[in-house]
């Protein structure tokens, strides 16, 4: 039964609550503005900087708004879903989004309704508090964290204690951009940590668990890698490293100009040394004034292993992809999601399947904007395979556009210049109808993003696009520059290159051509990026300029 007002939300104590001890402050000056804003006491532009810092955004139909929950550590137990399907049918929202940055997203509210559902969320654990606007974003960990063979150890404790220390300082909701921070528990979940403001990947130092600590990190149009800034920490400095890059990034950012305020533009501008260097000043001082230790007691991985194969690709079992977890008898199973869209009775009907064969009744959300079913036995993997044919997303279960990564792209967002959901569709339909593998696509990690803002991650993708819009003869033409890693497959240390941009009628065309090709000429057991670099640079961009391609091969 949907809730019609503010609740206790006892039964929601076992999910990761991270909210603000200001929570109600929060919720009681938000629906004061809101109310305002209906009253027309506030203009639209007064009422923006309330609903952002709260993640709140206008989408591209007038009067239709997107709210952001922020899931801790990537963990939504199963009554918390089922009560955003509930709230989200009650409000007749068009759908509910997975994103790449393991948050909930629901799209298609009106403004009115927001201040009532913030609250209802909020009593179930699942705060939007600097979901959005110039402040700590949603932390990012690794859906398989605690139960993955390759970690050293579980990292998720820490970005849930991480989360409910920084929510609670005020002057992280008035940073110069959004702060972006990221856990590893190993080298083959490097990704997020490559590119975050601040990012810890766990290591272990003459037996001592910690982090090597990363920093300067960003994708956006001008994306960077991020650089070493401590080679090592213990595991209780954590916070005081947050601390310190927040400091400096406070110090030093750009307040005035927003399209170069994010941290990495920082290290650009004073150099990479310099910033080093000024952020372990202020690290060292965090520490000598005593900013808290976090108290986290690592769950240490006994027996870490390194794969002979990749460990970001998945076995298969009747359509669904799984991963082994350390116990082998228990695996983890993505729940398939294509581009991240689940209609809200789809999402109540998960939950429920979700608390009959996950032994903790809860989700994960991941960066590739599905969901991930932990501690599932192995034998029981047929039972879900029947029990999830009841969901309407499941037709596409053994479709290749589960394998992809979209962004809403401009059907929905303001900031969109491609229809970057329709072009993945078209694309999905050319690979299926010419019967390339599930496998070969898996391994292609291909990512779409409607404009260069990156929420595809495409300059990390094993073949990514970015949506632009060109001038032609006076008609605005949808084009994507594509995108090519020529490095390692897993994991990634370097971002892909741009080899061209392709009209987007085309794009489905490369692609087949490009995965057909390495299907009927690969090496046993080769995958694509190796592939990729054995055919070379030159040769790809042969294949793109075949379809009216501009090149950039140089």
């Amino acid at each position: 039964m949907c809730p019609t007002g503010r609740f206790d939300g006892t039964s929601f104590q076992g999910s990761n609550c991270a909210l603000p001890d200001s929570k109600d402050e929060f919720i009681a000056s938000y629906s004061e503005s809101v109310a305002k804003l209906l009253r027309s006491e506030m203009s639209s532009d007064e009422f923006k900087p309330a609903r952002v810092i709260n993640g709140i955004y206008e989408q591209r139909d007038d009067g239709k708004y997107m709210m952001r929950l922020r899931i801790v550590a990537s963990k939504i137990s199963c009554d918390q879903l089922r009560l955003v399907s509930c709230v989200a049918k009650r409000h007749n929202a068009e759908h509910i989004h997975l994103t790449s940055r393991q948050t909930i997203q629901i799209h298609g509210i009106q403004v009115a309704d927001t201040p009532e559902m913030m609250g209802i969320f909020a009593d179930a654990g699942l705060g939007m508090m600097g979901g959005g606007g110039d402040g700590v974003r949603n932390i990012a960990v690794s859906p398989f964290s605690g139960t993955s063979p390759c970690e050293l150890f579980d990292t998720a404790p820490y970005a849930v204690e991480m989360t409910r220390v920084l929510l609670n300082q005020k002057e992280n909701y008035k940073l110069p951009r959004k702060f972006k921070i990221a856990f590893a528990g190993s080298d083959m979940d490097f990704e997020p940590v490559s590119i975050a403001d601040i990012g810890f990947l766990a290591a272990v130092e003459n037996g001592e668990p910690g982090f090597r600590v990363y920093g300067g990190g960003g994708l956006g149009a001008k994306p960077r890698m991020a650089d070493l800034v401590l080679p090592w920490i213990p595991c209780k400095d954590c916070i005081r490293a947050a601390e310190a890059m927040r400091r400096f990034f406070h110090a030093n950012g750009d307040r005035k100009n927003r399209s170069a305020a994010r941290l990495r533009f920082v290290f650009e501008r004073i150099g990479k040394d310099a910033a080093i260097s000024a952020f372990r000043e202020i690290y060292s001082e965090c520490v000598e004034e005593g900013v808290p230790e976090c108290r986290i007691v690592p769950l240490i991985n006994p027996n870490p292993i390194r794969p002979d194969s990749p460990s970001h690709l998945p076995d298969f079992f009747e359509g669904l992809a799984f991963w082994t977890q350390r116990d082998n008898n228990l695996v983890s199973v993505r729940m398939a999601v294509p581009f991240g869209i689940i209609s809200p009775d789809d999402a109540e009907k998960l939950a429920d399947i979700a608390g009959q064969f996950s032994e903790n009744a809860d989700l994960r959300t991941s960066q590739k904007q599905d969901f991930i079913l932990k501690n599932v036995r192995i034998e029981r993997l047929s039972q879900l395979s029947r029990s999830l044919e009841s969901l309407e997303i499941d037709r596409l279960r053994r479709s290749p556009s589960v394998s992809m990564t979209v962004c809403t792209g401009a059907s929905v967002c303001r900031l969109g210049a491609c229809d970057s959901r329709s072009t993945a569709m078209e694309c999905s339909k050319a690979l299926e109808s010419a019967g390339i593998p599930r496998e070969i696509i898996e391994d292609a990690d291909i990512r779409i993003s409607g404009c260069p803002n990156n929420c595809a991650r495409h300059s990390l993708a094993g073949i990514g696009f970015s949506g632009i819009v060109k001038n032609i003869d006076g008609h605005r033409v949808p084009f994507y520059k594509c995108f090519i890693n020529f490095g390692a497959s897993y994991p990634r240390t370097e971002l892909n290159s741009e080899i061209g941009v392709i009209p987007a009628d085309s794009l489905p065309d490369f692609l087949l051509r490009l995965l057909s090709t390495f299907v009927s000429e690969r090496m046993p057991e080769e995958l694509l990026s190796t592939f990729i670099q054995r055919q070379g640079k030159q040769r790809i961009c042969d294949m793109l300029s075949e379809f009216s391609a501009t090149q950039r091969c140089d």
